[in-house]
């Protein structure tokens, strides 16, 4: 431009923006992208710059808080929130250590929606550089429909807990319900067949018994799979015979192996303890199951139990028991369902075909349980063999016949309860009716407890369901508040619950013993025998209390609480041994009743139950009826320490009945 103002010449130049564009457009397009993917995502996602600020949210941020995207912007992120992320009072402006804590977790808080109510959200804050700048990303989900479903889930739990607890009590209540009168139609069918019947009224009978019998059968197996289901089956651990627990399964179907006609017998290899410790009641269930099931499926030939060691060490014990018949056998495509809830297999002779299907299924949960295995192997027509290995503890128990009670099924084959006095408490009046022996009848415990104080009985049969004053009540009443001798008299149990609590608490109630209903005669008797003692008349005469007489110098009239003919069975009525035993019992017995003492008051619960269960030996030689039950008592209490102080009346009986049995011991040896 010139002095005059005109334009001499124009200076002029380009630039190539179409990188620039490109990248212009290429940064709009993955801005796009980006909104597009937040747009996308189900969750809440909300964009935060390095001062905790809202820089960009999503549609699903808007929808739940009810903002509009400009209202938001530029926005502190705390206002969504009833509780602050941090308190600005005492923020320093370090946005990433306020994060810290929460960085990368799941955190509830409180939202604030833009209307003031509330809900409960869930976040999770991630860190991110960029362009050397910090940003926070932070993802947000509303769980109000989450919180609900838990609660709902919560409250079916609660349900869920609840009915099973009244399954647990129903079955309870109804297997007593239903054992109950079956108590009556087994006594009654019993004593109908000693009645001399005609042969048309023993068959009738014995299909009574039959039918009552299979009910039984799957009572029990309906109650323990219940038991199984709810993880709710305990095994006690204690030593037992193996010889005399397989001696007893045999017996027990020896009669209905003899009615068809077939062989049942047991081998036990010379390597296989005489003592185990297990379960003994879960081993009996267990093998009981297999051989009764090999003879319901048997109808020539035999069954054969069998029992050998597979390993060994000095705790534990691996055990191979084979039950093995000659039956009908198991078709090849059911070997695999036998062991199944509720399987049966169809082609099987349907006359034998009784019971729930749970046999097999309850079985393979006990041994299982336990730590074993079940096999079988079978041919269709030519029999099965099931194959149990299941690891026992090693017992170091080491005499032979004390605890067993195959001598006593030997010499005692029938027993004579008449003259017995015994007080039965039981409220319902069939049950009443059933019992054999000389008794008076008390409807309830509080009716019990005063025809006690009146009268004297040699037992008590005592129901555990009663109105007024149950069984456990009057038990620990009769424990507690009778004096000596009364407060000991022997206490069997009647039970028709077969719940584990039940048993549990027929002991630390104070009772000797307890018999299931429905009650066989023989084995009620066979529990006040064992019971009462010497105090019974047998019926048939004991070829080791005719060798007993030869030991002028043991008679009988000098004892009134040790039992001499128990003494006799262990010992073969060796004089010798029967004095020493005396004379260690008499020469230990005072430093283990002080030291029980001492220990109980020091509350050292490990050493006292150890003593404790060292005596019971001692106290078991001496056959002190007066006494049974009380050790298992005291160790019993000891184990949750005794918290109601019953200990020291039991260590009362212990010391009274002890030194009783010693001065007759110090009395016999000096022939006054």
């Amino acid at each position: 431009m010139n002095s005059e103002g005109e334009v001499d010449y124009l200076i002029g130049y380009g630039l190539d923006i179409t990188d620039l564009r490109a990248a212009t457009d290429s940064l709009e397009r993955s801005r796009r992208l980006f909104q597009t993917v937040l747009e996308t995502i189900a969750d809440g996602i909300i964009l935060l710059d390095s001062h905790s600020r809202i820089m960009l949210i999503n549609e699903e941020v808007r929808r739940i808080w009810g903002y509009s995207k400009e209202a938001l912007i530029h926005e502190d992120f705390q206002l969504l929130f009833k509780e602050g992320m941090f308190d600005l009072a005492t923020w320093t402006g370090d946005v990433d250590s306020m994060y810290k804590e929460i960085m990368g977790q799941s955190v509830e808080l409180t939202g604030v929606r833009r209307d003031g109510s509330t809900f409960p959200v869930e976040i999770n804050v991630s860190r991110m550089e960029f362009n050397e700048e910090v940003y926070y990303t932070v993802a947000l989900s509303d769980i109000t429909e989450r919180r609900k479903r838990l609660k709902e889930l919560e409250v079916a739990r609660n349900i869920a807990i609840e009915s099973t607890k009244a399954k647990e009590q129903f079955l309870a209540h109804i297997s007593h319900e239903i054992r109950t009168p079956m108590n009556a139609v087994l006594g009654f069918t019993h004593l109908l067949l000693e009645l001399n019947p005609s042969e048309e009224q023993v068959q009738f009978l014995k299909a009574i018994k039959y039918s009552t019998d299979n009910l039984l059968v799957i009572i029990n197996d309906i109650l323990d799979f219940s038991k199984i289901e709810a993880n709710k089956l305990e095994f006690i651990i204690d030593d037992f015979s193996l010889l005399e627990s397989v001696n007893h399964v045999i017996e027990s179907v020896r009669y209905s192996a003899d009615e068809k006609g077939i062989k049942v017998g047991a081998t036990i290899a010379d390597n296989v303890p005489f003592w185990v410790r297990g379960d003994q009641v879960r081993f009996g269930q267990i093998l009981l199951n297999l051989v009764s099931n090999s003879v319901k499926f048997t109808e020539q030939g035999g069954v054969s139990v069998s029992v050998d060691v597979l390993s060994e060490d000095i705790e534990e014990i691996r055990l191979e028991i084979k039950v093995t018949d000659t039956g009908i056998g198991i078709p090849k495509q059911y070997l695999n369902k036998i062991f199944d809830s509720f399987e049966q297999v169809k082609s099987r002779d349907r006359r034998a075909k009784m019971g729930t299907g749970l046999g097999l299924a309850i079985v393979r949960s006990l041994v299982e349980k336990q730590g074993g295995q079940i096999f079988v192997t079978s041919t269709e027509g030519a029999g099965s063999e099931f194959v149990v290995q299941m690891p026992f503890r090693v017992s170091n128990r080491d005499d032979l016949i004390l605890g067993s009670d195959i001598l006593e099924e030997a010499t005692h084959s029938h027993k004579d309860l008449t003259g017995l006095r015994v007080l039965v408490v039981e409220d319902n009046e069939m049950n009443q009716l059933v019992a054999t022996c000389t008794y008076m009848v008390a409807a309830n415990g509080k009716l019990a407890i005063v025809l006690y104080k009146n009268e004297d009985f040699d037992i008590i049969l005592m129901d555990l369901s009663m109105p007024v004053m149950n069984g456990f009540e009057t038990s620990e009443a009769i424990r507690l508040d009778f004096p000596f001798p009364k407060k000991d008299i022997p206490i069997l149990a009647f039970t028709a619950s077969a719940m584990i609590e039940s048993k549990d608490r027929v002991y630390t109630s104070g009772m000797n013993d307890y018999i299931s209903k429905p009650v066989k005669p023989v084995e009620l008797q066979k529990k006040i025998f064992n019971l009462v003692g010497r105090d019974v008349i047998t019926t048939e005469k004991n070829v080791l209390t005719e060798k007993t007489n030869e030991v002028s110098v043991h008679e009988d009239a000098k004892f009134k609480y040790i039992r001499l003919d128990y003494l006799n069975e262990l010992t073969g009525s060796d004089e010798d041994i029967i004095n020493e035993m005396m004379n260690l019992f008499a020469e230990k017995t005072p430093e283990v009743l002080e030291n029980l003492r001492s220990l109980y008051n020091s509350k050292d619960w490990e050493e006292f139950k150890k003593v404790a269960h060292k005596f019971k030996p001692s106290l078991s030689y001496m056959g002190i009826k007066e006494l049974d039950g009380v050790i298992p008592q005291i160790e019993k209490l000891a184990q949750v320490n005794d918290p109601e102080g019953k200990i020291p009346v039991l260590l009362d009986s212990l010391d009274f009945y002890s030194n009783e049995a010693m001065k007759e011991i110090k009395k016999s040896q000096s022939g006054k």
